[in-house]
């Protein structure tokens, strides 16, 4: 496995492993991320989102059940959610 930068701005695709795990993925600054990939694995597509809360409390947002997520810091989750190609 490696770790590398990646750039990936919210709405872009990035093609990483389908094992990808709630701990191989990290925000660094608002377009990098820091990622564990394992070149030998079967990819699938991702794409970085990023949703607020916009209560009044600041402490409820709604992900996808297969979202991983890359931060958290109270009121905003940014994670990527893999692409259905529905």
């Amino acid at each position: 496995m490696i770790c590398k930068t990646v750039h990936v701005e919210e709405g872009d695709e990035i093609s990483l492993p389908d094992s990808l795990g709630a701990t191989d993925v990290e925000v660094i600054n608002t377009n990098n991320l820091a990622v564990v990939v394992d070149e030998s694995a079967t990819t699938s597509v991702y794409i970085r989102k990023f949703k607020r809360d916009a209560g009044p409390t600041g402490s409820s947002v709604q992900i996808p059940n297969d979202a991983v997520v890359c931060n958290w810091d109270g009121n905003a989750v940014t994670y990527l959610e893999p692409k259905n190609d529905n």
